[in-house]
Protein backbone atom coordinates (compact mmCIF):
# COMPACT_ATOMS: atom_id res chain seq x y z
CA UNK A 1 0.00 0.00 0.00
CA UNK A 2 2.83 2.41 -0.31
CA UNK A 3 2.34 3.25 -3.73
CA UNK A 4 -1.55 4.32 -2.78
CA UNK A 5 -2.37 8.19 -2.33
CA UNK A 6 -4.01 9.33 0.35
CA UNK A 7 -7.24 9.14 -1.06
CA UNK A 8 -7.53 5.82 -2.61
CA UNK A 9 -5.94 4.43 0.70
CA UNK A 10 -8.94 5.97 2.58
CA UNK A 11 -11.27 3.94 -0.30
CA UNK A 12 -9.56 0.99 0.16
CA UNK A 13 -10.01 1.18 3.98
CA UNK A 14 -13.05 1.42 3.50
CA UNK A 15 -14.27 -0.86 1.00
CA UNK A 16 -12.27 -3.19 3.63
CA UNK A 17 -14.44 -2.05 6.47
CA UNK A 18 -17.87 -2.27 4.25
CA UNK A 19 -16.52 -5.87 3.50
CA UNK A 20 -16.54 -6.99 6.76
CA UNK A 21 -19.79 -5.06 8.09
CA UNK A 22 -21.75 -6.66 4.96
CA UNK A 23 -22.52 -9.64 6.59
CA UNK A 24 -23.23 -7.66 10.01
CA UNK A 25 -25.27 -5.00 8.58
CA UNK A 26 -26.04 -5.16 5.03
CA UNK A 27 -28.67 -2.29 4.66
CA UNK A 28 -26.49 -0.07 6.32
CA UNK A 29 -23.50 -1.28 3.77
CA UNK A 30 -25.52 -0.86 0.89
CA UNK A 31 -26.89 2.49 1.40
CA UNK A 32 -22.80 3.73 2.09
CA UNK A 33 -22.54 2.18 -1.45
CA UNK A 34 -25.14 4.30 -2.90
CA UNK A 35 -24.05 7.39 -1.60
CA UNK A 36 -21.06 7.22 -2.16
CA UNK A 37 -22.04 6.03 -5.73
CA UNK A 38 -24.04 9.26 -5.99
CA UNK A 39 -21.26 11.59 -5.01
CA UNK A 40 -18.88 10.05 -7.66
CA UNK A 41 -21.81 10.55 -10.76
CA UNK A 42 -22.42 14.45 -9.30
CA UNK A 43 -18.49 15.04 -9.58
CA UNK A 44 -18.53 13.56 -13.25
CA UNK A 45 -21.93 15.49 -13.71
CA UNK A 46 -20.39 18.58 -12.95
CA UNK A 47 -17.63 18.05 -15.00
CA UNK A 48 -20.09 17.64 -17.93
CA UNK A 49 -21.90 20.76 -17.26
CA UNK A 50 -19.15 22.71 -16.38
CA UNK A 51 -17.78 21.42 -20.19
CA UNK A 52 -20.54 23.07 -21.89
CA UNK A 53 -21.12 25.90 -21.11
CA UNK A 54 -22.39 27.35 -24.48
CA UNK A 55 -23.95 24.41 -26.02
CA UNK A 56 -26.79 22.42 -25.80
CA UNK A 57 -26.38 19.16 -23.68
CA UNK A 58 -28.27 15.64 -23.31
CA UNK A 59 -28.51 14.64 -19.77
CA UNK A 60 -29.55 10.80 -19.25
CA UNK A 61 -32.36 9.91 -17.24
CA UNK A 62 -29.74 9.10 -14.17
CA UNK A 63 -28.32 12.44 -14.36
CA UNK A 64 -31.73 14.27 -14.16
CA UNK A 65 -32.26 12.36 -11.20
CA UNK A 66 -28.86 13.14 -9.75
CA UNK A 67 -29.88 16.78 -10.04
CA UNK A 68 -31.86 16.50 -7.10
CA UNK A 69 -29.15 16.10 -4.88
CA UNK A 70 -27.28 19.50 -5.82
CA UNK A 71 -29.99 22.20 -6.15
CA UNK A 72 -26.68 24.65 -7.04
CA UNK A 73 -26.67 22.95 -10.09
CA UNK A 74 -30.12 23.37 -11.32
CA UNK A 75 -29.63 26.85 -10.15
CA UNK A 76 -26.67 27.63 -12.16
CA UNK A 77 -27.82 25.38 -14.98
CA UNK A 78 -28.04 27.78 -18.24
CA UNK A 79 -28.49 25.29 -20.69
CA UNK A 80 -31.29 23.59 -22.61
CA UNK A 81 -31.99 19.78 -21.03
CA UNK A 82 -32.85 17.22 -23.29
CA UNK A 83 -34.64 13.99 -22.12
CA UNK A 84 -32.66 11.18 -24.20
Amino acid sequence: MAGLDSEKKQLFQTLCTEQVLSNISPEEVRAQKRLRKNEQDLLVLRGKLEKCHDSDIVLSNREIRLLKYEPVLIQSLQVCIYFS
